[in-house]
């Protein structure tokens, strides 16, 4: 009996202090994306995960729902305890802290509305530059977090530049509709509804944006073919992933080998897309203009579509599985489908 009640007592001694608060000290190790520094916190003997902090929002004690980024100077301080989801603390050795966004590298700004070239001002966010090919307008450097829309820019013919901007929070992030020429670049765009919908536009070109933790990632849409032929590469992100929008191409085989965010496949023929896993998209395979193209034993997860075709006839697909996902076909005859499941409620 005794012997009983002593192992019963360790037991609830462990529990206890698995639950206790402690103060300790880590060292980061110095590299290329770390910072060193010698750091006492509190923290929770837990059972610690991996957190990506390059995917993963960290909320202050007392201050949700506001949304904030681990910075260091937070990180160093440790003034209050750091947690990384609403259902536990949780600390973790090695942050790669310069891989996070420093939100005083922002500035707070209001939603910026242009509705034509009269509307690229210093009042709604251009920060520099004056419509020419050679010197787009810019607007660049701004925080805008938890509006309906962040950044419209409509009707427009000037060159601008969207650069550097932390977009979080808001249902529509970024939203170009009728731009004659744009650029987006270096933007950070998190926990929106949509991050980036471009409609019924041309030429916008796209380089090292990253999306993550959002709804849904990015729309295009257009009724004729120029409104898809833009410059999007793989330096853009989702979730960590490359987009891949590909025009013009042809003969090419596409796996999960590619470790596709999303796939666009525009004006392109005679392509296989086969075994790849796309999730949480707005739509993961988009085919416009594109003709034999066979789409065969992929997966499809909670995205608003897992394929779409639009004026793209003789595809196929075979064999996959659409998850919380569903397929939208317009214009696209001789569209073929064989043993694919499609499960969905939305």
């Amino acid at each position: 009996m005794k012997k009983i009640i002593l192992i019963l007592g360790i037991i609830f001694l462990l529990v206890g202090i698995s639950l206790i608060p402690i103060t300790t000290s880590f060292q980061l190790k110095e590299s290329n994306n770390t910072l060193e520094s010698n750091i006492n916190c509190q923290i929770f003997q837990i059972n610690p995960i991996n957190i990506d902090y390059n995917k993963h929002f960290i909320y202050e004690r007392g201050q949700e729902p506001d949304i904030r980024f681990l910075t260091k100077e937070r990180f160093n301080n440790c003034s209050h305890e750091l947690f990384g989801n609403e259902e536990a603390d949780l600390f973790y050795q090695n942050i790669l802290l310069a891989d996070v966004p420093n939100k005083d590298d922002y500035i707070p700004h209001e939603p910026i509305y242009i509705h034509g070239d009269d509307d690229f001002t210093e009042e709604n966010g251009v920060t520099g530059g004056n419509g020419t090919e050679n010197n787009p307008f810019i607007i660049e450097g701004w925080e805008i977090n938890n509006y309906y829309e962040a950044i419209v820019i409509e009707y427009t013919t000037a060159y601008f530049l969207i650069k550097n901007c932390l977009l979080i929070g808001s249902s529509y992030s970024i939203n170009l509709k009728s731009i004659n020429v744009g650029f987006i670049s270096d933007c950070i765009i998190s926990s929106n509804y949509l991050g980036i919908d471009i409609s019924s536009s041309t030429n916008i070109t796209m380089r090292n944006n990253t999306l993550y933790d959002n709804e849904y990632d990015i729309w295009i849409y257009g009724l004729e073919v120029n409104q898809y032929h833009h410059d999007i590469d793989t330096s853009n992100t989702v979730d960590g992933k490359p987009i891949y929008y590909l025009v013009d191409e042809h003969d090419i085989v596409i796996d999960e080998n590619y470790n596709i965010g999303c796939l666009w496949l525009i004006s392109c023929y005679n392509i296989l897309v086969t075994d790849v896993t796309i999730s949480d998209s707005y739509c993961a395979v988009l085919l416009f203009g594109s003709s034999n193209i066979t789409i065969s034993t992929s997966n499809f997860i909670d995205s608003m579509f897992g394929i779409c075709l639009g004026q793209s006839p003789n595809n196929t697909i075979i064999g996959c599985n659409f998850d919380e996902s569903k397929i939208n076909i317009w214009e696209s005859p001789n569209t073929f489908m064989r043993n694919t499941t499609i499960s969905c409620n939305r």
